[in-house]
């Protein structure tokens, strides 16, 4: 019988046991308690087992395997440059420690605060205690015990703005790092944001995330988030992200895993007033023995909502994915329109997909759809391009690259296109 936890490593424990210095000085009461409760249910509780049922596809024992530290002096780094005319801000949180710009260099519309001042901590707080941390998942609440930093940002009422977050892992002194990063964002009214969250390393060395990342999209408010995992083989990510949609705002949104030895995503939109949509769409493209796991949720709270997710991806090799996608209707939210959708292509015999695709209705006048494929290259395909000189390798890239290009082609955003056509076609390109 599989377990429900798995005991944290002594390695782990003793970091949690040692009640670090996260180096926020002055941090309110309300706060050091809350950090101290969750590092409380850490050590009780440890790693989830398969043997709950969220985990159930999932093994993190991995994580018990290496000798995780928490980031302590900060190397230079050197932050990406803007190299779009100033058309795009760029924002960096290495190892959990935002990289603060001057003022000048951030464009107008946009305020951008570091978490570690406690004078903007308070910015954070209503974030905090709308989520109920004892439901949520370990690693959502190791970022809470642990997080020291990160940057909340506020785009302006009827502003029009790109922002490019960028988490950064990197090993000090070859150390694998456990970092804690945190983002909120706020869409003011009837702001539009192109809104791009990358995590990447800056070094070949383990990185083990637990990134939280917040929005709240205020009336007619249009965010277009792209959200890309592109880690080393070496690293662990566990990313938490959270989106509160108002009245006639609207959230465009993909979710894109191509690195990292294992990562999760629990991503939950919750569609809160009548006339709010959301269209979530995901790719993962994985091969050797890299596992992802996407646990999405779309709540629609309020009447006359509509949400359309599609999860695409490609398996090679002895790659996994999981896919658990939850559609629920409230009571009294008539008129809802939710589609779902997961499809996989597999490209080896060993590559494994776990797909649960749920719907949860407590209403009568719905319209809900869900579904699920599982497939193969068309080999009639195969051979027609082969027959016409293209190699093997080439022509299944070509097959792979179309199954999932459609879902890149949706983005409203040309810059996020442009970014994500790029990356598949690097992917393809070294498979």
């Amino acid at each position: 019988m599989k377990r429900k936890d798995l005991p944290l490593s002594d390695d782990l424990q003793g970091l949690f046991l040692k009640k670090p210095d996260l180096g926020i000085s002055g941090q309110p009461d309300w706060l050091a308690e809350e950090r101290e409760v969750c590092r409380n249910m850490v050590l009780l509780h440890g790693l989830p087992g398969q043997g709950r049922e969220q985990w159930k596809y999932t093994d993190v024992s991995c994580i018990n395997q290496t000798p995780w530290v928490l980031p302590s002096n900060v190397p230079p780094f050197d932050a990406p440059k803007n190299q779009d005319n100033g058309s795009i801000c760029h924002l960096t949180i290495l190892n959990g420690s935002y990289l603060t710009l001057p003022e000048t260099d951030i464009p107008k519309g946009i305020k951008v605060r570091s978490l570690s001042n406690p004078a903007h901590i308070d910015c954070i707080k209503p974030v905090l205690q709308r989520t109920n941390y004892r439901l949520e998942s370990i690693f959502s609440v190791m970022n809470r015990a642990l997080w020291h930093d990160g940057l909340c940002s506020h785009i302006a009422p009827e502003t029009k703005a790109t922002l490019h977050v960028n988490l950064v892992y990197s090993g000090i002194g070859r150390a694998a790092i456990l970092s804690a990063p945190r983002v909120y964002i706020k869409a003011d009214t009837h702001s539009e944001l192109d809104l791009t969250v990358s995590h990447w390393n800056n070094d070949h060395e383990p990185s083990f995330g637990t990134a939280c990342l917040d929005m709240d999209l205020m009336p007619g408010a249009k965010v277009v988030y792209n959200h890309e995992q592109r880690l080393n083989s070496k690293s662990h990510q566990f990313t938490t992200t959270r989106a509160n949609v108002a009245r006639d705002a609207s959230l465009y949104a993909i979710d894109v895993a191509m690195g990292a030895s294992l990562s999760r995503h629990d991503l939950t939109v919750s569609l809160q007033e009548s006339g709010s949509e959301t269209h979530l769409n995901g790719i993962y493209l994985l091969r050797e023995h890299q596992t992802a796991d996407f646990h999405t949720i779309i709540e629609h709270r309020k009447p006359h909502c509509s949400s359309r997710q599609v999860y695409k991806g490609v398996l090679d090799d002895h790659a996994h994915a999981v896919f658990n996608g939850l559609v629920e209707v409230h009571p009294g939210a008539m008129g809802t329109d939710g589609y779902q959708l997961n499809r996989t292509l597999l490209r080896s015999p060993h590559a494994v997909i776990d797909t649960k695709p749920e719907l949860q209705i407590h209403n009568d006048d719905v319209k809900c759809s869900h579904g699920a494929t599982v497939g193969q290259l068309d080999p009639m395909e195969l051979f027609y391009l082969q027959s016409r000189g293209i190699p093997t390798s080439e022509a299944k890239a070509i097959l792979s690259r179309a199954f999932v290009v459609d879902l890149i082609h949706q983005q409203p955003s040309m810059y996020q296109q442009k970014r994500l056509q790029q990356a598949v076609a690097t992917f393809f390109d070294h498979a």
